[in-house]
């Protein structure tokens, strides 16, 4: 029988404060649908259909998986040889590596799925470049001066280093 990891731990993991509302429910609801549909296949001892298979390739339960357990080692006394590592390997500019590693000493926050909002540069330039390729279609060049522009980008996973909010800690625990 397969379990969920993490499930009591979900809601903290899904910031609630850039989201639609339920955000934190919606996503422990779908881990769980992906779970109950695997326990359902094993116990019934059927083959696996496209729909049970999908909780072994789900990216967001995959992310949580992964994320949550490198923030569980992280906050361990070991911890910060996890992301020490993860930025050598990411990153191939020393000093980038070095202060990132500075901030491994100051209380820290992961997020997952959390939206991403495009800078106004990025707006800018999609707006140049729709003022100087008009679409053909004029109801959907009319819909463009109403739009958004740019929706966010999601993140897979954030780390935040808190070292001057008030309520944290300077030191990790």
């Amino acid at each position: 029988m397969v379990h969920l990891l993490y499930q009591d731990e979900i809601e903290s993991y899904f910031d609630p404060a850039v989201v639609m509302e339920g955000r934190q429910v919606k996503y422990r609801d779908h881990f769980v649908s992906l779970i109950d549909h695997v326990n359902v296949s094993m116990a019934e001892k059927t083959l696996l259909t496209r729909k049970e298979l999908q909780y072994y390739k789900d990216e967001t339960i995959l992310g949580l998986y992964t994320f949550v357990s490198i923030d569980k080692i992280y906050q361990t006394s070991a911890g910060n040889d996890v992301w020490k590592d993860i930025f050598a390997k990411a990153f191939q500019d020393r000093e980038i590596v070095k202060e990132l590693e500075g901030l491994l000493n100051h209380k820290s926050r992961m997020v997952l799925e959390k939206p991403l909002p495009p800078t106004e540069e990025i707006k800018s330039k999609i707006v140049q470049w729709v003022q100087s390729n008009p679409h053909p279609v004029k109801y959907v060049r009319d819909k463009f001066q109403t739009s958004r522009i740019e929706d966010p980008t999601m993140a897979d996973a954030v780390l935040t280093f808190h070292h001057d909010l008030p309520g944290y800690s300077d030191q990790k625990p």
